[in-house]
């Protein structure tokens, strides 16, 4: 009979040990996510070679926890065969946008949840060009209008801050 004693306070320990593991774990990743905030305008980074271009860009608009990676957004820019993007910024549905090669489409089209909403906004551009890898620019031809109008340029690889 002792032996059975101690299997159950064996039982009880291992019982009460599973939510404290679990709670542990919990507040270390929370922990780990908050140091990889870099500051209040929502620019995060990861460490490496490559940090700049894995910085995120938060869609203060897109829904809860919405970013981007910014070599997402210079990959586009380098696949449409241009060195910028117009911002192209429309209080409009995603269906009846007018400028579907525009930084507000390409964002509701790949990263907001509420894709109705205008998503470049003046503070995604203020991230953005704090990044160091885009200039803000008035004139941009637009490729889908041919009007002159506001944009990002894509600064060349030499002008890019070090990794």
């Amino acid at each position: 009979m002792p032996g059975a004693a101690k299997t159950k306070i064996k039982y009880a320990l291992l019982g009460s040990a599973l939510p404290l593991a679990v709670l542990l774990g919990s507040a270390l990743a929370t922990k780990r996510r908050a140091r990889t905030r870099v500051s209040s305008q929502g620019v995060t980074s990861t460490s490496g070679p490559s940090a700049d271009l894995d910085q995120y860009i938060e869609l203060h608009r897109g829904g809860p926890v919405v970013r981007f990676r910014v070599r997402d957004l210079i990959d586009h820019i380098e696949q449409s065969g241009r060195a910028y993007i117009v911002v192209g910024d429309v209080d409009c549905a995603l269906a009846d946008h007018p400028k579907p090669s525009s930084l507000d489409y390409w964002l509701r089209e790949n990263f907001a949840k509420n894709k109705d909403t205008k998503q470049a906004t003046n503070e995604v551009i203020r991230q953005l060009v704090a990044t160091g890898m885009f200039e803000q620019l008035d004139g941009l031809r637009c490729p889908d209008s041919g009007q002159k109008c506001q944009g990002l340029r894509l600064k060349s690889r030499v002008e890019m801050p070090p990794a």
